[in-house]
């Protein structure tokens, strides 16, 4: 798809059905990505768009997606050093 985009194509259907997709283009002007987003993720990242969110309640949405114990800590630190949630300080994002 991405191929067809830049060769000035229409991009065709994504597949059967819609799915959750993060384009994700570096500041730094190296190539940007499309990668599928696994339901949960896509979940989590939807939430915290609608609003700035503290850490807590995107914890709570990881563990409510299905994260374990320890491994929302893991998911929230990941997407906040990767640049996907931003916030002012470690009690909101």
């Amino acid at each position: 798809m991405l191929a067809a985009v830049r060769a000035g194509e229409p991009p065709g259907p994504l597949g059967p059905a819609d799915a959750p997709v993060l384009v994700f283009a570096p500041a730094d002007g190296r190539e940007a990505t499309v990668e599928m987003l696994p339901p949960a993720l896509a979940a989590l990242l939807a939430r915290a768009a609608s609003s700035a969110l503290p850490r807590a309640e995107l914890l709570a949405e990881a563990r409510r997606q299905g994260a374990d114990p320890g491994e929302d800590i893991q998911i929230v630190t990941d997407l906040l050093s990767d640049g996907l949630l931003v916030g002012a300080d470690a009690q909101s994002v």
